[in-house]
């Protein structure tokens, strides 16, 4: 299945199955995969607890169109979600946790490939 993202803040558009990064309305960084399912997340939520040792917060809220996990990775809040817009999400709201998105998604791309 081909997923075409279109990049507003580049005014790109990027037809592969890949991790992009880009800044959210309110100039933090999310990363997302427009191609996951929404089972996927456990898997990614996975790899991540494996790599950066995160801590879940809290069960995960999950509804018809939307599954967020409110996590800690090195102290920092980070959300990973699911939903029907963006596939498969990681982002955060501080600028350390910026720099954790960044870590995050240099790491997914080379496990990607």
């Amino acid at each position: 299945m081909l997923f075409v993202h279109f990049d507003y803040m580049r005014g790109e558009i990027d037809m592969n199955d890949e991790w992009i990064i880009s800044n959210l309305a309110n100039g933090h960084k999310t990363c997302d995969n427009l191609a996951k399912e929404a089972t996927q997340i456990f898997e990614v939520v996975s790899i991540l607890e494996k790599q950066y040792n995160l801590i879940c917060e809290r069960f995960p809220v999950m509804e018809l169109s939307t599954t967020v996990f409110l996590v800690k990775i090195y102290g920092e809040e980070i959300t990973i979600g699911w939903d029907n817009w963006s596939g498969i999400f990681i982002m955060a709201d501080t600028n350390n946790g910026d720099e954790i998105i960044e870590q995050i998604y240099n790491y997914l791309k080379s496990i990607n490939n």
